[in-house]
């Protein structure tokens, strides 16, 4: 039996970084990175490419939020690091010629994922947005799963409606607590996090 996590999860990706320093390390080394992921391996994020996982959703969207919305994670009090999510997730669509490390399904996109990348992913899947999870929802059943809803979208309670029947008929009962089970939730989010049964 194989028991995977359905939630928000698709982190710690990398090894950890290499005590000694080298010049092709400092080449690589991004300070935002560093501080989501920890001690990140920057060769390994820098110049090899591997699909940890993949964001289904609508693509200028994505885009947008990807390359052109700036974070910043506070380090201390007085100081805090500014990045982009490309600078994390890597995706291959924007990207270029340099090494990636997720892939964007598109929505509206003819083609179906399993010409893409399929059985590639190693971690798992982010459905943003109810469309692409009902479309595609199913697709990787062995992978871990987060699906992100906002209450606006059209087929919102039917994704809610398909996500509450895996719920009750695929949750696995075991005692571990699920990873990051402790983060703080921000005001009007809600999660629901279980892991399934993998037949």
């Amino acid at each position: 039996m194989w028991i995977k996590n359905t939630w928000l999860k698709c982190a710690n990706w990398f090894a950890k970084l290499p005590k000694k320093q080298d010049a092709k390390n400092k080449r690589f080394s991004n300070e935002f990175v560093n501080s989501l992921l920890g001690n990140s391996d920057p060769v390994q994020l820098g110049m090899k490419s591997k699909l940890v996982c993949t964001i289904v959703g609508k693509k200028n969207l994505l885009e947008y939020e990807i390359r052109h919305t700036p974070f910043a994670v506070q380090i201390d009090s007085y100081r805090r690091i500014e990045g982009r999510l490309q600078d994390v997730l890597r995706m291959d669509s924007f990207t270029g010629e340099k090494s990636h490390r997720s892939s964007l399904i598109p929505v509206g996109g003819n083609r179906s994922p399993r010409d893409i990348i399929s059985s590639k992913i190693e971690i798992g899947v982010i459905f943003d947005g109810a469309a692409g999870f009902l479309k595609w929802g199913s697709m990787w059943p062995d992978r871990h799963q987060v699906i992100i809803l906002d209450r606006t979208e059209p087929y919102f309670y039917d994704a809610i409606n398909a996500i509450n029947s895996r719920f009750s008929q695929n949750r696995a009962d075991v005692k571990f607590p699920l990873p990051y089970s402790d983060v703080h939730i921000p005001p009007g989010i809600e999660i629901l996090a279980f892991r399934e049964i993998v037949p």
